[in-house]
């Protein structure tokens, strides 16, 4: 009798933890868009004429590098107010999504047979507690948010794209 009842209550564990990973590589996914997405806008913006070769170079950075590099070389490309403005926008939205999917990423995550979720962080920053976490919400709402915040960041961004195609092309003109 008691071994069924631990039987099931693994089981239910192991079902709630399939979900938790299923969404947090959906997290990672949508993530892996951004940072190419981002890539992509910067070899343009670098070398409209062969952005193959920027892509190649860039794409060997880390993102937070990407984005230092987003927030330091557009602006200087396209020294328009309200571009350097937008751009530090994003910049900061982008530091933004990338900490607070680390969060997610860079730990190990359990959903107990409780309902309960744990959380255990391989890396620690901005004073956050060390060791194991019990949440007992489900992080799946967390990340629902966080993969609309990038899916609109991944809309921004090909918004700014286009305008800044726009510009080029006027001052060829």
């Amino acid at each position: 009798m008691i071994r069924d009842e631990l039987k099931k209550r693994l089981n239910l564990s192991h079902r709630r933890n399939l979900k938790l990973y299923q969404h947090i590589g959906l997290l990672s996914t949508y993530f892996s868009s951004l940072e190419l997405q981002l890539i992509e806008v910067l070899a343009k913006c670098i070398n409209p004429n062969s952005p193959d070769r920027v892509f190649m170079t860039l794409s060997q950075l880390s993102f937070r590098q990407c984005v230092n590099v987003f927030r330091q070389t557009i602006p200087k490309f396209f020294p328009k107010r309200d571009i350097i403005t937008y751009v530090k926008q994003l910049a900061n939205r982008l530091d933004d999504v990338s900490s607070r999917r680390n969060e997610f990423i860079h730990s190990s995550w359990i959903a107990y047979s409780t309902g309960d979720y744990g959380q255990h962080r391989a890396r620690v920053k901005n004073n956050l507690p060390l060791g194991p976490q019990v949440h007992p919400k489900n992080p799946k709402k967390l990340m629902d948010d966080l993969i609309d915040e990038i899916d609109q960041l991944l809309f921004d961004l090909i918004c700014l794209e286009d305008e800044l195609k726009k510009i080029d092309s006027k001052k060829s003109n």
